[in-house]
């Protein structure tokens, strides 16, 4: 993670809080993944943690079955504007009847006035799995006017 980005992460606690008590942590900067951290523990459950973007590469039969299918884009303007500008976010699957026991963190940054953040979050627990999933936004104080949407 590039330096400059690093002090915003510091400052909110997050390394002390992913070497605790999260099982992975993805951290994502205007809209770009900055850092995405797996522990084995998902690994070996079978779970799948990583970035939209490559969930689509990946997974898109996953991705197509499920993907704005709570806020479709026909819901209303927001959700529109959200599926047109999507850009980034967190695909968690957990196979069917795993039980995570940690949490998996998303935590979004803004990092200057005028962005526009559009991530989608796509959560999936199969039939008798669970997960507990965290999400977190912040932005340092601007004058300007920022856009931050998120849709699961």
């Amino acid at each position: 993670m590039p330096k400059e980005i690093r002090k915003y992460y510091e400052a909110l606690g997050m390394p002390e809080l992913e070497a605790k008590v999260l099982a992975g942590l993805l951290g994502q900067f205007d809209s770009e993944v900055v850092y995405l951290h797996v522990k084995k523990y998902l690994e070996e459950k079978g779970a799948v943690v990583t970035t939209m973007d490559e969930a689509v590469k990946k997974y898109p039969d996953i991705v197509k079955q499920y993907f704005a299918r709570i806020f479709p884009p026909g819901e209303h303007k927001f959700a529109a504007l959200h599926v047109a500008l999507w850009s980034g976010g967190t695909f968690v699957y957990v196979p069917p009847g795993v039980k995570l026991d940690m949490p998996i963190e998303s935590f979004f940054l803004i990092g200057s006035s005028g962005e526009g953040q559009f991530e989608h979050s796509l959560i999936i627990a199969d039939e008798g799995a669970s997960v507990e999933w965290l999400e977190g936004c912040a932005a340092p104080p601007f004058t300007g006017a920022s856009v931050f949407t998120m849709v699961w």
